[in-house]
């Protein structure tokens, strides 16, 4: 791994001196993730003696915004190896709003570690204050806006509607404990009668 460190959007003698170490080094994968990393890869991998680049996007950015498209489509797709898509509708996105090739991307699911084995005698329910036989959906996420987790939320009296008495636990972090999102998120929830 080849680390740098730049003071400012404009500070560019960093990235000459990875470039130089990477081509000293015989760097075979260049593997970008997010739109300024993978402008970055775009322009200076040819550089570093063109080691197979791979650019890695995430849902949020396929909006069709003309300045995205420009730079995906035109620029990095053009000269990555590949473009991951860590979601077959990111995938879909990309050929279809971005107009990347589709040739051009890879789906690779996010990783998601095994859980461990459920501690013997531990009644997640009852620890919650709910009932043996209380309906429980639960949902792990980082608390983003993009994650629209307020949909879940309201859709908790529909649920209720046709499965009495189910309980809707929402769990995540990613940001500050009692942050912007959880406290939208919180907002929501008690506009809706719910704790």
């Amino acid at each position: 791994m080849l680390g740098i460190e730049r003071h400012s959007r404009f500070d560019i003698g960093p990235w000459r001196d990875l470039v130089g170490r990477a081509r000293a080094s015989g760097i075979d994968v260049v593997h970008t993730h997010k739109i300024g990393s993978n402008v970055w890869g775009a322009l200076l991998t040819p550089l570093m003696g063109d080691p197979i680049f791979v650019a890695h996007e995430h849902t949020w950015s396929y909006e069709g915004q003309p300045q995205r498209v420009l730079l995906d489509r035109e620029l990095i797709a053009r000269r990555a190896d590949a473009f991951v898509a860590v979601s077959r509708e990111d995938q879909r996105r990309m050929v279809e709003i971005e107009r990347v090739p589709a040739a051009k991307t890879r789906f690779i699911a996010n990783g998601i570690p095994p859980f461990p084995p459920p501690t013997p005698g531990r009644d997640v329910r009852a620890e919650l204050g709910l009932g043996a036989d209380t309906p429980l959906v639960g949902v792990v996420a980082t608390l983003r806006p993009q994650k629209a987790l307020d949909v879940m939320i309201r859709a908790v009296p529909g649920l209720r509607e046709r499965v009495p008495g189910a309980t809707v636990l929402l769990i995540g972090g990613g940001g500050e404990p009692n942050g912007p999102e959880e406290q939208r998120l919180r907002a929501v929830a008690a506009e809706h009668g719910r704790r």
